[in-house]
């Protein structure tokens, strides 16, 4: 079985319902930007922070490429309260 996000499910559900209705957006993301409200940890204000950054040379890089390496990705994901995923298209990659 997968699992999904309720926001992927409410998109989802969202777009199946268009379809029924013959409906469309003019936005592909409208549904969600029209719906979404930000936790209100990220309406806090909060004093900036100093990050210092590894050289890349230091940083390590652990590639997931087994089902069995998946729990313990899931445990550092569970350990963050965010995380960033770069979605961007690179036309190099092309």
């Amino acid at each position: 079985m997968r699992c999904l996000k309720h926001t992927a499910c409410a998109f989802l559900l969202s777009v199946y319902l268009c379809m029924l209705l013959l409906c469309s957006f003019s936005h592909p993301y409208e549904f969600e930007l029209e719906h979404f409200t930000p936790p209100a940890t990220q309406l806090e204000r909060v004093e900036p922070r100093i990050y210092t950054y590894h050289l890349l040379e230091e940083t390590p890089l652990v590639m997931v490429e087994r089902e069995d390496q998946l729990p313990g990705l899931l445990q550092d994901l569970n350990s963050c309260s965010e995380i960033a995923v770069d979605v961007e298209v690179s036309r190099s990659l092309q």
